[in-house]
């Protein structure tokens, strides 16, 4: 049954068992049936009305107590029926006089709908942390049998070789070598089970995160596999649920399908509006390292295989052929191509965008807003923004042509995100808008064409590089909005201010900002924006926030200034809810291209931050913070922040720190 497919059986009754429970549950019920059919014969047989029923250690609590005792079997006698009859109906009587009394009693009463609340709070509400610590705690059982295994497989093969090759093995060495093999064949067997236990909690888990997707509107369908793990399901929920909130539109649905993910770990459908995931899907950490394979195999070929002084000599000779306009004809062609190649070549520097399972499933959503550009997707020759890609229509369907001048520099352009642009314009474009998301500068005909399809497909308005003081899920607060301007305006803290750098001008400037930002803003949740040039230590923008909206945006002029200026800048702003620098605050200073960014929080600390070498999205290090937030953890918020802000100074290359 397995082997066709069948994992479980639903009953009537809404329940649901594995396939070995169900038969072993169907078999245990009909033995006992038969075995009741046979007593039953021999007490006919015997003319006996009396059964003793046995006796037998690790009997259930509840089944104790028939053990050992005598019983009469009443067949269909009368008179029996009669008196087991009118006992039935006293005991009814009885029972229905308790229950008046019990239902005027006041006290009584109370406790039952106590239990009640109860009982219904117990049942109604799911505990993330302790079904997380839960599975956890399964895997960490399989894995230290499946060390057991291993270690008792080698120890087996030694010594099979010992009895069954070598020869030379003696009854004690087959005497252990058959026990070992029973016993590991024990432990694999309980491996089964405890993986069938850990699927079970896991399908659990990500059953609730379905729920709570499709109760909150985020998407109209979505089906996951019980094989992810909750750190996957927890980021998958997470990214759906804050790309919602920042465009307001969602594919028709996520759905686990591995039939139509062949060759892929997410593929957005253009004809369904679907994005399927692969069995790739199943586990977040287990993808990074794929991930980093890939990545390190490329650097590691362009290293090993000299292939940059190859094509960097490529290139000179091709161009060395262009410049020679006596050079016509089939050579001349064969430069162009030379010379395109080796750009294209040259201008690779990594596989692809996505670092992570939250980069793959945002690239695929880039390929949804591209299908919502235009309704007309079916036709290929009208699809949004592709001859502004400078594709070409080729066999039906838009590519780059290394052929055509115009099509082949928009390849060697595209190729400045990655090589996995170069294949298509629909990649130029998902790639495009996943390094946006994560806020890498991308080539300006790319970005004009993501800004333009997601004005076409509907989205809402956004501003999407800002600081902000919070993050939206645990971590949202420590302590009051309220300044202690005797402090701030203390020796002590304007001493802070001059250990931020080492030019004692733009501390001064710094902290006169900042002192600014905290007596604009104090008692209430509005924040401001300070950024300042550091050669000649001017204001270059000051800007103020909504009231109490958490958050400072720029406009497009705003954005168009700091875009255009060319000198070193420092983004200073404060945090109302005085938390650490979080995912936002890295983005925009990544974006906007800080040399480092101030956060001056209300109850008078100063963080001191910058980006690293490996650009990633604001949600990646809110989703860690929020997971140190956790119950399961015991970590406060300020320790949850600088645990993910540590692990991220070593994956990410960030800086930060607290100036004391």
């Amino acid at each position: 049954m397995t082997n066709s497919g069948l994992r479980t059986i639903d009953y009537a009754s809404g329940r649901t068992s594995r396939i070995e429970v169900a038969a072993r549950r169907a078999i245990m019920t009909a033995v006992t049936q038969v075995t009741t059919k046979v007593t039953e014969q021999n007490m006919e047989k015997l003319h006996t009305d009396y059964v003793e029923v046995s006796w037998h250690e690790t009997a259930r609590p509840t089944h104790q107590v028939w053990q050992g005792r005598v019983f009469k079997w009443n067949r269909n006698n009368d008179a029996d029926n009669k008196i087991q009859n009118m006992e039935k109906q006293s005991i009814s009587v009885a029972r229905r006089k308790q229950a008046q009394s019990l239902r005027k009693d006041s006290k009584y009463q109370d406790t039952i709908r106590q239990r009640k609340e109860e009982w219904k709070k117990r049942h109604s509400e799911f505990d993330k942390a302790t079904a997380k610590t839960e599975i956890n705690n399964i895997k960490s059982q399989i894995a230290d049998m499946q060390k057991q295994i291993n270690a008792s497989l080698e120890k087996e093969k030694s010594l099979e070789k010992k009895v069954y090759i070598d020869g030379i093995g003696t009854d004690e060495d087959m005497r252990i070598l058959r026990q070992s093999a029973t016993e590991r064949k024990k432990m694999q067997e309980q491996v089964e089970v405890l993986n069938g236990d850990m699927l079970d909690k896991q399908e659990v888990y990500k059953n609730e995160a379905q729920n709570r997707l499709i109760k909150a509107g985020t998407i109209e369908e979505i089906k996951l596999s019980k094989k992810m793990t909750p750190d996957t399901v927890d980021v998958l929920e997470d990214t759906l649920t804050k790309l919602k909130d920042k465009y307001g539109i969602m594919p028709k649905g996520v759905v686990y399908n591995p039939s139509k993910v062949s060759d892929a770990t997410v593929t957005y459908n253009w004809v369904d509006d679907k994005i399927y995931i692969s069995n790739r899907f199943n586990d977040i950490n287990n993808y990074a390292d794929i991930v980093k394979k890939s990545e390190d195999s490329l650097i590691e070929y362009r290293e090993k295989s000299g292939i940059v002084k190859i094509q960097k000599e490529r290139l000179k000779n091709a161009e060395k052929i262009l410049s020679d306009k006596n050079i016509k004809g089939y050579e001349r062609e064969k430069a162009v191509i030379n010379k395109a190649e080796a750009e294209i070549e040259l201008n690779t520097q990594r596989m692809a965008v996505r670092e992570n399972l939250m980069d793959t499933l945002t690239h695929e959503y880039g390929n949804f807003i591209h299908r919502n550009a235009n309704a007309d997707y079916v036709q290929k020759s009208s699809m949004f923004g592709a001859k502004d890609l400078d594709g070409k229509l080729i066999n039906g369907d838009w590519k780059y042509d290394i052929n055509s001048h115009y099509s082949a520099n928009a390849k060697i352009e595209a190729a400045k995100i990655s090589k996995y642009v170069t294949e298509s314009p629909y990649e130029a474009f998902a790639e495009g808008f996943l390094a946006k998301e994560k806020g890498q500068k991308i080539p300006e005909n790319i970005e004009k064409v993501i800004e333009e399809a997601k004005v076409k497909a509907g989205v809402k308005k956004t501003v999407r590089h800002h600081e902000k003081g919070y993050i939206g899920n645990n971590a949202q607060r420590i302590g009051s909005n309220s300044i202690n301007l005797d402090y701030i305006n203390s020796e002590a803290y304007a001493n802070k201010f001059k250990k931020i750098s080492k030019d004692n001008e733009l501390n001064n400037l710094i902290y006169n900002k900042s002192i600014e930002l905290l007596r604009n803003n104090n008692n209430s949740d509005t924040e401001g924006l300070c950024i300042i040039t550091v050669p000649n230590k001017q204001v270059l923008l000051n800007v103020g926030g909504e009231r109490d909206a958490l958050g400072v945006e720029l406009s497009k002029k705003q954005s168009s200034i700091v875009k255009n200026c060319k000198m070193e800048m420092v983004g200073i702003h404060n945090h109302p809810t005085n938390l650490l620098p979080n995912g936002s605050d890295f983005t925009a200073a990544g974006y906007r291209g800080y040399k480092y960014g101030i956060v001056v929080t209300h109850d008078g600390r100063i963080y001191k931050y910058s980006v690293g070498n490996r650009p990633f999205l604001p949600a990646l290090l809110d989703s860690r913070i929020d997971k140190y937030c956790a119950k399961e953890y015991n970590l406060n918020t300020r320790e949850a922040y600088e645990k993910a802000l540590n692990e991220f100074r070593k994956e990410y290359g960030i800086s930060w720190q607290e100036i004391e």
